[in-house]
């Protein structure tokens, strides 16, 4: 204890002159030698540092040139960047003023939140972050990330270390900003900033920013003692959810760069730094001081922000004209099916009923190229008619509309053949209890059955999906025989042939 005692003595002067209650040094006490000398060492350190972050050019020449520079603030320094973009600004094949499209209804409509119903561009903070590496869980007790693999900073969290934002001005126009941390002690700095953008939206948007971004943030402002409530409380339109929705059965995967491919006609330049990149590129500017070691991350979170805003729009655009935005069937179908479960089920029926429709036309042509398959003693199959088929056979049904639903589920029938027994039973169940026609529901389970034989149990056809099925439709043939026989035989009805196409 003693030597310890000695030691800070030496490091701190007379404790009788320091002030009381205070841990500084009395500005009376002349420094410690070497004092004046370290801080002009300093100084003289940070002037070309700021002169270097000035002279970090983009490196692309389609990429908007960002005037940087740092800037000094009462809880640190960090660098900052700004440039105002116009509406008409061309980010792929897509102008920025593509966002304006992105209202209240398509935010409810996209997202599925009604906190969004008065979405509006112009009140919402597009952001992005560049992070020192993956997190491993969110706690909601502490409200901290709990890192499980990947790059650490000192507090054993994941870094923050460039935020990038974006506001859309009421013309139309884009202002992009970025908050670029020089060392980890300035990032209080940095999160002043952030928390005042904060405070002026009432919106967020962001790609995966649900599950990642807007934690990580909470995160770094709990671990410097801030308040951590707003970024938790503000309604978030994350369009990385939407855009699986739609084009998860077009795409291979729904990451930000493949939707810049093949959705907003973006081709990033040749050598573009890669998500999994940046924290390494991070670590290297830390063992060598060298500015120009990040330009590469800047462009990245540049071209990240101005994507999130076009894709906002096209995605708006999605639910608002999807027959002549989407080309794929597949996507189409996926979009009349998220209008069904958010609300809009007129529109979605609607476009099911015109989807199904030009399908059916274009069979003939796509069977002989060898695009459909084809299943044996049925009609070719078509997978895309088949699924928006039975989505709305489902939404039918679940309005009541059973009379309606029957041909659709008759043509599923058809289609599927022994292959599928779900059409089966369900048409099955609206003939006998909502149709109240048992006698053309025992004849439909005749068919049923013919076309699918009992599995032979000392087989490998016995453990066959269909085999609950096939069993569930033997024991409603009995029962419907047994029904029957308690009916009078006016009541007792075949059923129709069975239809040959759509």
């Amino acid at each position: 204890m003693g030597r310890l005692r000695e030691r800070l003595r030496r490091q701190l002067g007379d404790p009788a002159k320091l002030r009381p209650g205070r841990g500084a040094m009395d500005p009376s006490i002349d420094p410690p030698a070497g004092t004046a000398a370290q801080a002009a060492q300093v100084q003289a350190m940070e002037q070309p540092a700021r002169a270097a972050w000035v002279g970090v050019p983009p490196q692309d020449g389609c990429l908007p040139p960002i005037h940087r520079a740092v800037r000094q603030e009462s809880r640190g320094g960090f660098v900052y960047g700004e440039v105002q973009l116009p509406h008409a600004w061309q980010h792929g094949g897509l102008p920025l003023a593509a966002v304006a499209q992105l209202s209240g209804d398509a935010a409810v409509l996209l997202s599925g939140d009604i906190a969004l119903a008065d979405f509006d561009p112009s009140r919402a903070l597009f952001f992005d972050l560049e992070t020192t590496g993956l997190p491993g869980r969110w706690d909601d007790r502490s409200h901290q990330y709990r890192a499980a693999h990947g790059r650490r900073n000192a507090t054993g969290s994941v870094l923050a270390f460039l935020v990038g934002t974006v506001r859309i001005g009421p013309d139309g126009g884009v202002t992009l900003r970025q908050y670029l941390l020089r060392q980890q002690p300035d990032e209080p700095a940095v999160l002043d900033a952030i928390q005042a953008a904060l405070a002026e939206v009432d919106f967020l948007v962001s790609f995966n920013g649900k599950s990642f971004d807007r934690n990580i943030l909470a995160d770094r402002f709990a671990r410097n003692r801030m308040d951590s409530s707003r970024v938790l409380a503000l309604p978030h339109l994350d369009l990385l959810h939407p855009s699986r929705r739609l084009y998860s059965q077009v795409l291979s995967r729904c990451s930000l760069g493949t939707l810049e491919t093949h959705v907003l006609g973006l081709d990033r330049p040749d050598g573009e730094v890669s998500g999994a990149e940046v924290p390494m590129l991070w670590d290297r500017y830390l063992a060598t001081g060298k500015p120009g070691i990040l330009g590469p991350v800047l462009d990245h979170n540049t071209l990240d922000l101005l994507s999130l805003v076009t894709l906002g729009g096209h995605l708006a655009d999605c639910v608002r004209r999807p027959e002549t935005t989407l080309p794929e069937p597949q996507a189409l179908a996926q979009a009349a099916r998220l209008m069904l479960q958010r609300g809009d089920e007129q529109r979605g029926e609607r476009l099911l009923r015109r989807l199904l429709s030009q399908r059916a036309l274009q069979q003939v042509v796509e069977s002989q190229g060898g695009d459909l398959q084809e299943r044996p003693d049925t009609q070719p199959f078509d997978p895309v008619i088949y699924g928006a088929s039975w989505v709305l056979a489902e939404h039918l049904r679940r309005q009541a509309r059973h009379d309606e639903a029957l041909p659709v589920l008759l043509s599923m029938c058809a289609a599927a053949g022994p292959f599928d027994l779900r059409p089966w039973r369900a048409a099955a169940i609206a003939l006998e209890r909502r149709l109240g026609q048992p006698g053309e529901a025992l004849a439909l389970v005749d068919r049923a059955l013919a076309q699918c034989p009992i599995p032979d149990s000392s087989s490998e056809a016995h453990q066959d999906a269909s085999a609950p099925d096939h069993a569930e439709l033997m024991r409603r043939k009995i029962r419907l025989k047994k029904r029957l026989e308690t009916l009078p035989s006016a009541k007792k009805a075949t059923i129709a042939p069975a239809p040959t196409g759509r």
